[in-house]
């Protein structure tokens, strides 16, 4: 680690759907896999939705949804439905609602890998 001290993969890197809002650190390593995908018409980007119930979801902002699409030449957003993803981050609090979600604001802590990337899923 950056600051000398040592960890294992396992420990740092957390499923998103299984996260533990209350027990978060400020910043991990989260993956998992995108349920189904919602644009936002009024602000733009896009949400990403995990399987689970009650699960943080991902907010892709206009330039973050563009550099995603970009990096997998892919037009249509809802490409990105059933595409697993690791993002190194913190969860984001929504004041209104107090639900928690990832706002990754530079591509290169926010990867993607489409479904059709991956034959044995």
């Amino acid at each position: 680690m950056p600051d000398n001290t040592s960890t294992t993969i396992r420990k740092f890197c957390v499923p998103a759907s299984t996260v533990d809002a209350s027990k978060a650190l400020p910043r991990r390593l989260y993956w998992d896999y995108v349920s189904y995908v919602h644009e936002d018409t009024v602000r733009g980007g896009a949400w990403l939705n995990l399987s689970k119930r009650g699960a943080p979801g991902i907010r892709l902002n206009e330039g973050m949804l563009a550099s995603v699409k970009a990096a997998k030449k892919i037009t249509d957003t809802g490409d990105l439905t059933g595409c697993s993803f690791l993002y190194y981050g913190a969860l984001t609090r929504k004041t209104t609602t107090d639900k928690y979600y990832f706002a990754p604001q530079d591509p290169q802590w926010f990867i993607v890998r489409l479904k059709k990337q991956d034959a044995d899923r």
